[in-house]
């Protein structure tokens, strides 16, 4: 398995469930790990399969969690 295929399962596995879970604490903390994958593999993650759900949350009706969204977008932009 190469690291591609690796993070994709994991992502499928675990955050594509509960990025909108009701409890806005699970769904602001996948959107902070988020933004540590971004910043520490922008190569892979600057891809729509991951970008739309950051584009997604952001019309969250938490603030918590469209603030860890704006935040790990320009996590990602600081990557670069």
């Amino acid at each position: 398995m190469n690291f591609a295929s690796g993070v994709l399962i994991t992502f499928c596995s675990v955050f594509v469930h509960r990025y909108r879970d009701l409890d806005s604490n699970i769904s602001s903390r996948m959107c902070s790990r988020n933004g540590f994958w971004f910043k520490k593999y922008p190569g892979h993650f600057l891809d729509g399969a991951y970008l739309r759900y950051v584009g997604w949350v952001l019309s969250d009706s938490s603030t918590q969690v469209r603030l860890e969204a704006v935040k790990s977008t320009f996590e990602r932009i600081s990557a670069k």
